[in-house]
């Protein structure tokens, strides 16, 4: 089944100056203002993920199978345990689910992050990946059924604004080393 896996689109400036000598990839650049979701996408995102409460180790485990399956180059970015990894996936996704009712408390976790994948060469070309990845294990996971049309637009919507508030915070970022040592 094909996702629509349009990310919050980044538009480049022509000869537009590096952000870093670190970074050649990830050009000075203009975006979309970010969204938050509707009302109605946070209700389907929380209850569709309640579901994936009983087998967030499984889903996790999903997730990185089909990444690597799919987008193969980016397997060398992952030099940890990929149990762990995994499990931090998994919690940095309950904790944006749990939080899109307190964006107070969501859009600094979501800067932190998005700092902090810096420090792994994280590119803006990466996210539509992970988009992908992450539509693809849920409906894996839960089944088309419960991952229809309305709950794929739901997480595409969430996703969307996850991704733009990390990605504004990566572009604030001039050196790798910035983030923190953990992804």
């Amino acid at each position: 089944m094909a996702f629509n896996t349009t990310p919050l689109i980044p538009t480049f400036k022509r000869n537009a100056p590096r952000v870093s000598r670190h970074r050649p990839r990830l050009l000075c650049m203009t975006q979309a203002p970010v969204r938050f979701p509707n009302s109605t996408h946070v209700d389907r995102v929380q209850r569709t993920w309640q579901l994936v409460e009983p087998i967030k180790p499984q889903a996790g485990a999903i997730f990185y199978e089909f990444l690597f399956e799919k987008y193969p180059q980016v397997r060398s970015m992952f030099k940890s345990d990929m149990q762990e990894q995994q499990k931090r996936l998994i919690e940095m996704v309950d904790q944006g689910v749990k939080l899109l009712d307190q964006p107070d408390q969501l859009e600094p976790t979501l800067r932190a992050l998005g700092k902090r994948h810096v420090r792994y060469r994280t590119q803006v070309e990466h996210y539509p990946a992970v988009k992908d990845t992450l539509m693809r294990a849920l409906e894996t996971a839960l089944g088309e059924k419960t991952m229809d049309a309305d709950a794929r637009t739901a997480w595409s919507a969430v996703y969307d604004y996850w991704a733009g508030i990390m990605i504004d915070a990566m572009m604030e970022c001039e050196e790798p080393g910035e983030g923190q040592n953990r992804v």
